[in-house]
């Protein structure tokens, strides 16, 4: 999937609580230069996640298992962060998710 058409926020480190039906999870996302680097973990510190948006592309940067929902809230919170939104809920695939900027 590519993600040419999204206007990307300028910033440096940004942290967010994720929710999936109630189960939390912590995403770290940083920008460096002309890429974005999504690091999801599990409320244990396990990485559930982990990939490299550049050039339009979403890229898995460790061997953890595709995950199109994951995918989805990464760009979610791009959105947030670019409409200075503090938190977004939506429901994909008959999960409610609800991210909220730390």
């Amino acid at each position: 999937m590519r993600y040419d058409e999204v206007v990307l926020p300028s910033f440096t480190e940004e942290k967010f609580l994720v929710e999936i039906n109630q189960e939390k999870s912590i995403l770290y996302i940083t920008h460096r230069e002309s890429h974005y680097n999504f690091s999801l973990f599990d409320s244990f510190g396990i990485p559930l996640s982990s990939k490299a948006l550049e050039n339009g592309k979403l890229k898995s940067t460790k061997f953890l298992p595709p995950n199109a929902l994951y995918d989805a809230i990464f760009m979610e919170s791009l959105r947030a962060l670019k409409e200075g939104q503090k938190e977004l809920v939506w429901v994909k695939d008959s999960k409610k998710i609800r991210i909220t900027r730390l």
